[in-house]
């Protein structure tokens, strides 16, 4: 299953769990928390539930497709970091792709902490800063860059507005935490979301996804 598809199948379960899951009180909340749309809401909630996993986009995740091994070993990354988690990955590439949308680099580390924590751990400040050369190189973080866009162009996100007082930023936080972590379990369900083998475009796999999440 492609990637940017996996990214995709959890964003369309964020989607619709903003729309049919989420209480009309939970809405409120939300939207009192960070003061804008519920359109806009539902469509950011989904793009950071899909961007979970663009830390498999990275060398030592895609070790573990044995043909692509000695051309890995041969793109210089250091043995050490071929073994990170991909959650951790996953926070090291967000905390810089969230600054394109005007989020400051406070904020920014912040969401990507808890999103790359989506099996369960927050990843540490001092982690986001020490792990950069485990994303690869030149190459690679062209790749993540092309991600992370179709993801935006996918979602239609032009950029994210937060709170500015802490105490609601970290409220907001610990919601996105939970709500991510579930997004990619049932997003995660190839019962519903199937090894896909054909090229299909971001856009039209998304509403297909959709579909599949509604079921």
């Amino acid at each position: 299953h492609a990637l940017l598809y996996h990214l995709l199948d959890v964003a369309a379960v964020a989607w619709v769990m903003w729309a049919q899951v989420l209480s009309t009180s939970q809405h409120m909340w939300l939207r009192n928390l960070l003061g804008t749309e519920p359109d806009d809401m539902q469509r950011w909630f989904a793009f950071l539930a899909g961007l979970h996993d663009i830390g498999k986009a990275t060398p030592g995740f895609q070790r573990k497709a044995e043909p692509l091994f000695e051309r890995l070993l041969a793109s210089g990354l250091p043995d050490e970091h071929f073994d990170e988690p991909h959650g951790l990955l996953s926070a090291v590439i967000l905390r810089h792709q969230l600054n394109t949308l005007g989020i400051d680099q406070r904020a920014a580390n912040q969401i990507a902490a808890i999103i790359g924590g989506h099996h369960g751990t927050w990843i540490s400040p001092a982690a986001l800063y020490h792990k950069r050369a485990a994303i690869g190189g030149r190459e690679w973080q062209s790749l993540q860059r092309q991600l992370f866009e179709a993801m935006v162009q996918t979602c239609t996100v032009n950029t994210i507005v937060l709170p500015d007082d802490e105490a609601a930023l970290n409220s907001l936080l610990v919601f996105l935490s939970g709500f991510v972590s579930v997004c990619d379990w049932i997003g995660s369900n190839d019962t519903y979301f199937p090894y896909e083998t054909e090229s299909i475009e971001p856009e039209i796999y998304f509403e297909r996804a959709l579909e599949q999440a509604e079921t």
